[in-house]
């Protein structure tokens, strides 16, 4: 109530409650009800996550077993340079007689290798040379690269020689400018030609044998096998995509991705199938991170296109 004096004569005004809707309550209303929609399924590819890897995947590319050819190296090999070449050498391990090979000494950012060469493949350790010429291998840096082949057979062979290799078995190499036993250990390396043993083991001999000669990826070589068998796949994946702001608590995806496969006339279509919904916790920010969530995985043959 507003009280004013006019020429001696009090007034008594009342006052008027101002009772306009404010705009934005009305708006956050709305917004609110917006979102209050069922949960629903999306069906989403590849890109639309930035991270995406199911375990049989992470199992492959934690051994860095990502494609042919296979090939590892803890050195950066770009600068080196020839100390001595021994050249025609036989490398002989257990049962295996690997004949004309390279051998020769080398440097790499001034540390010496001894590598051996063959068509099938290159293979090189670390080692302590004396000033007497001789040397030891050091259980540290090495390399390796094996080389495609039209032959599973053969190429399978050569695996099985390098997992007995990396076991710690002893390999004789003999020329005319050098002869002695050596040995190296590395039971990482075991575990990953253990793992391509299995895989190529498992393959079609003659109707695939053009896939060690082109650059198929682990993985689809793994659904390939996996691919023999109808049902579904028990797993589980992680998955990650910043600024997502279509999902909300309920939902539930499904993801497709197609395996282009070299050297077989048909690819593979890969469906994952989280099983259980999102939750409140995977969703923040509108980015939505989930890890080790259970899925089922489900592969079909499809036609090349």
């Amino acid at each position: 109530m507003i009280k004013t004096e006019k020429n001696d004569e009090i007034v008594i005004e009342e006052e008027v409650e101002n009772k306009v809707e404010e705009p934005e309550e009305k708006y956050v209303v709305e917004e609110l009800k917006s979102i209050q929609r069922e949960a629903k399924v999306h069906n989403l590819t590849m890109k639309d996550f930035d991270l995406f890897e199911t375990a049989l995947e992470i199992r492959y590319t934690s051994l860095q077993l990502h494609k042919f050819p296979v090939e590892f190296s803890t050195i950066n090999r770009d600068d080196r340079k020839i100390v001595k070449s021994f050249g025609v050498t036989n490398l002989k391990l257990k049962n295996w007689n690997i004949k004309k090979c390279e051998t020769k000494i080398l440097e790499i950012k001034n540390k010496k290798f001894l590598e051996v060469k063959t068509k099938e493949f290159i293979l090189g350790f670390e080692i302590n040379l004396k000033d007497d010429g001789s040397f030891t291998i050091i259980n540290n840096n090495y390399y390796y690269r094996i080389k495609e082949n039209d032959s599973i057979i053969r190429y399978l062979e050569i695996v099985k020689m390098f997992k007995t290799l990396f076991i710690g078995e002893s390999f004789e190499i003999k020329g005319k400018l050098m002869e002695g036993s050596l040995s190296f250990e590395n039971r990482i390396e075991v575990m990953k030609f253990e793992l391509l043993e299995k895989e190529l083991s498992e393959l079609d001999k003659k109707s695939v044998s053009k896939i060690l000669m082109t650059r198929n990826t682990m993985y689809s070589i793994a659904l390939l096998n996996l691919a023999k068998d109808d049902g579904e796949i028990d797993s589980w994946v992680n998955m990650k995509k910043k600024g997502y702001e279509d999902l909300i608590p309920g939902d539930k995806i499904v993801v497709e991705r197609v395996h282009e496969l070299n050297g077989v006339g048909y690819n593979l279509k890969e469906k994952i199938i989280p099983l259980d919904s999102i939750v409140e916790k995977e969703l923040i920010n509108h980015d939505f991170t989930a890890y080790r969530r259970k899925c089922k995985i489900t592969l079909e043959k499809i036609s090349k296109k």
